[in-house]
């Protein structure tokens, strides 16, 4: 027979990062993940057309998840911040910054699209890259770094991100682009 742990997060430490995280998707799904029990699955295939806030329930293909009062409360409070009717709405939703892997349009796209009357998805992000791998250059780009790259390892640990920033910016720059 198999056995199982199961390991219950620290209360007080996800209320924590709950407060940190109130309205963005990481708040959401550790809410739904730890406040009505559900897998990443049914989170990723979660629709509004589930969220039964009056009967205080999630109607999951093969359950029906009673809703913690203040899961319904927040699902509620976020429902009310968005448009009305979003199936009658057209979105273009265009994704910006670096990333390790290039985002899943199609999967996106599919989560996204029953709710909207039109969705149109952009990629603009870009992969992450070693800031200072152009330090060696004989260019403007090379001596932009060695200098910014200098300064960043006699920096304070507190000033290095400030300073990291001011490198992807200035990379940006000089090579036309946006961040």
């Amino acid at each position: 027979m198999q056995s199982y742990t199961l390991n219950r997060p620290d209360g007080a430490l996800l209320c924590r990062v709950l407060e940190q995280h109130t309205n963005d998707a990481a708040g959401a799904i550790l809410r739904l993940a730890w406040m009505a029990g559900l897998m990443r699955d049914e989170i990723q295939h979660l629709t509004w057309a589930q969220v039964d806030l009056l009967g205080e329930q999630l109607l999951l293909p093969d359950r029906a998840v009673p809703l913690a009062p203040e899961l319904a409360a927040w699902l509620e409070a976020l429902r009310r911040e968005l448009p009305p009717h979003p199936e009658k709405d057209i979105f273009r939703m265009v994704l910006t910054g670096e990333t390790e892997e290039p985002p899943r349009l199609d999967a996106l796209y599919d989560a996204l699209s029953p709710d909207c009357f039109y969705l149109e998805l952009q990629d603009r992000t870009t992969r992450c890259r070693d800031l200072w791998e152009h330090c060696g250059e004989d260019t403007l780009r090379g001596l932009f770094l060695r200098d910014l790259r200098q300064r960043y390892d006699a920096a304070l640990e507190e000033e290095k991100p400030r300073l990291l920033q001011a490198a992807r910016f200035g990379l940006a720059a000089l090579e036309n682009r946006e961040l």
